[in-house]
């Protein structure tokens, strides 16, 4: 059985109790295909059915593999091979290259291609299906992205990376994305990123900041960090 983390469990229990929210897996019977197997759908239904949420968590610190990356670099770029030791935090080592745009593009994309390409993705996925099964093709979707002590994910640069994400339509059913990160105890960091060009742009805003996350606040009894 899957185990999940202290904020998950936080946000499950707000959604269901505080929310009046729907979990969808109480009526998963509604997504079984003919062949028995389900298809993949969202989590939750919120706000009478007008908006779909799906959550997913980042678990994997991506330090490793960016370090991997620049292993790589080096073998191709001269001035990281000289300056570049492995005890140099990311930042200083962008700041100070002479190609720094084209240096962080580089690392910047390699780092959260997880994210963009399968965890959007695949959230997209699964509220198209919700639609579909469940007529709700005028609700809108949104994505919940939680970081719990995953220090390595940097928010500013995380939320570059999915706003231009969601600018190219490409993932259109996920139409905004509220991501919070709880690094410190007693302390949780809230980022709505939407869509710019969404027909729902204002009602989002004003759901997600004078309803969800006033509420969010509440429900934990501390501050959020907007």
């Amino acid at each position: 059985m899957k185990q999940y983390s202290e904020l998950e469990n936080n946000i499950k229990r707000f959604i269901v109790e505080h929310e009046k929210g729907i979990s969808i897996d109480d009526i998963h019977h509604k997504f079984r295909m003919k062949d028995g197997q389900n298809r993949k759908m969202a989590d939750y239904l919120i706000d009478n059915k007008k908006i779909i949420l799906e959550m997913k968590s980042l678990f994997s610190d991506r330090v490793k593999n960016v370090n991997d990356k620049l292993n790589e670099l080096v073998k191709t770029d001269s001035w990281l091979a000289k300056n570049w030791h492995g005890a140099i935090h990311l930042e200083e080592l962008i700041k100070r290259h002479p190609d720094s745009k084209r240096f962080r593009n580089d690392i910047i994309n390699f780092a959260y291609e997880n994210i963009k390409t399968k965890v959007v993705k695949e959230a997209n996925k699964q509220i198209n299906a919700t639609k579909d099964v469940l007529d709700l093709n005028d609700s809108i979707g949104g994505l919940i992205l939680l970081n719990d002590n995953v220090f390595s994910h940097e928010s500013n640069y995380l939320s570059d990376e999915i706003l231009y994400l969601l600018g190219t339509k490409r993932y259109s059913s996920v139409e905004f994305v509220v991501y919070i990160s709880k690094l410190i105890d007693k302390q949780v960091d809230v980022c709505v990123l939407l869509d710019s060009q969404s027909k729902n742009k204002n009602y989002i805003e004003w759901y997600m900041n004078n309803v969800f996350l006033l509420n969010w606040a509440s429900f934990n009894k501390y501050a959020i960090k907007m």
